[in-house]
């Protein structure tokens, strides 16, 4: 009995249950989409727009790594209700943020200018279409990218379940933008950017659900962005191993459809880009977890040290890798039956690359709880240090596969790589359990909410 009480008082029980709940209209506006898309396109405009769309994974890079020091503050300060550490790391991250994106917006303007975007991208006849895509994006992005910080301010501050409300919507404007660009037979750029102005409205949400939970944090953090005192040690401390693993962790998957269209056919980067399309819709299954993750860390941390955080980790991997076993089946199967229909039957996605798509999710499970739990500085530098050496092997890997194996093969390369970095991070934590047991500040006693997983009372 106390076992179900403890569970239901988790925040992931939370998280998991709003997204058994919003999963379908994500799952479903994310299949209208790409029925939408490959209904209208021919096959090479869609495979155009699929690489154009799946680089987009560079804008989650776009907050340079700080929305890790407001998830650490926020998850601090439901412990020590003080707001403006929260405050001081909202603002510079802003400052940060909007910085940064209009120096890329710049460069990339001028790489448009010079016609450089489509042979970057392999696609040399669509030079200008890529370049007015990508500056749209970078664009839009330089207003949504400050905005979706109010997410991981939410999460942080005790409410993870507005993570995965915040994606259905941002997944149901995205497909309301993209059916009514195919009505009106609107430009490629304006398909392109139908993601990211789907996030721009979704982020609204979370910043209105903020300043209700701790007023005054938005208004103090405005007076931050000017400022130049405070918590700067701090957000270099966090967000500069979080930029680096970001920046170079995508990396290993986010250039598989760019090696595709140079090595491959175009056949293969549309089918891959289907089949990662519906393996990214699952896998937000499992991703949702990490601010929800990460907060309740950064709780047991500032209740019991690196010790207590460490001790939760384990708890919650013994419980939920078989759960990422079962769902990897369950996604194998519902891929292969759904992308036919999603397709309209113009494209062949072989089961056997929907087998391997669903093998990565129990490696995704156990490596998410323990990079999460690993996320002081010291944890992260390390997790810097293991991804140089995986994501280099992840793209040696693909272009060695992709030219035999067609699609399957950075699918392939993604999972071997998975299956020799887990056993990795697995002894990298194992070694922070040892030193921090044998370190004064390791040998604190955690509460027992803290080692269970429940939520403290602040």
């Amino acid at each position: 009995m106390n076992a179900v009480r403890s569970a239901s008082r988790s925040p992931l029980v939370g998280v998991v249950g709003a997204k058994v709940v919003t999963f379908p209209v994500s799952a479903v506006c994310g299949l209208l989409w790409l029925r939408l898309v490959i209904g209208h396109l021919s096959t090479a405009d869609y495979a155009f727009v699929a690489v154009v769309v799946g680089l987009q994974f560079v804008l989650y890079l776009l907050d340079f790594g700080t929305s890790s020091t407001v998830l650490e503050e926020a998850g601090r300060y439901r412990v020590h209700r003080d707001l403006r550490p929260v405050a001081s790391a909202l603002g510079r991250a802003w400052r940060v943020i909007v910085l940064g994106n209009l120096v890329l917006l710049l460069v990339a303007t001028g790489l448009a200018l010079a016609g450089a975007w489509g042979p970057a991208l392999g696609f040399p006849e669509e030079s200008r279409v890529a370049g007015l895509g990508i500056v749209a994006t970078l664009a839009v992005n330089l207003v949504t990218r400050p905005m979706a910080l109010g997410t991981a301010l939410v999460v942080g501050l005790g409410r993870p379940s507005a993570a995965p409300w915040a994606q259905a919507l941002a997944a149901l404007v995205s497909v309301g933008l993209v059916a009514w660009c195919v009505a009106v037979d609107a430009p490629l750029p304006l398909i392109v950017i139908t993601p990211v102005l789907g996030q721009t409205v979704a982020a609204l949400v979370p910043l209105a659900m903020s300043a209700r939970l701790a007023p005054g944090v938005l208004r103090a953090a405005l007076r931050e962005t000017v400022r130049r005192a405070g918590q700067g040690r701090r957000l270099r401390d966090l967000a500069v191993p979080m930029l680096l693993i970001q920046v170079i962790a995508p990396l290993g998957t986010g250039l598989d459809r760019v090696v595709l269209s140079h090595v491959s056919t175009v056949e293969a980067v549309a089918v891959f880009a289907l089949a990662a399309q519906l393996a990214a819709s699952a896998e937000s299954f499992i991703t949702v977890l990490q601010p929800a993750l990460w907060a309740q860390f950064a709780e047991a941390r500032a209740h019991g040290g690196m010790l207590a955080a460490l001790r939760l980790s384990y708890d919650y991997v013994r419980r939920l890798w078989p759960l990422g076993v079962v769902f990897g089946a369950a996604f194998t199967v519902a891929a292969y039956l759904v992308a036919p229909v999603v397709a309209d039957g113009r494209l062949d996605v072989p089961f056997v690359l929907c087998l391997i798509f669903g093998a990565t999710y129990p490696l995704a499970v156990v490596h998410i709880i323990l990079g999460n739990a690993l996320t002081d500085p010291a944890g992260l530098r390390s997790q810097v240090a293991l991804l140089m050496v995986m994501t280099p092997l992840n793209v040696g890997l693909t272009l060695a596969l992709s030219p035999s194996l067609g699609a399957s093969g950075p699918a392939l390369a993604t999972l071997v790589t998975g299956a020799i970095h887990l056993p990795l991070l697995w002894l990298l934590a194992r070694r922070r359990m040892r030193e921090v047991v044998v370190s004064p500040a390791g040998t604190a006693p955690a509460p027992a909410h803290a080692v269970r997983g429940e939520p403290s009372d602040a």
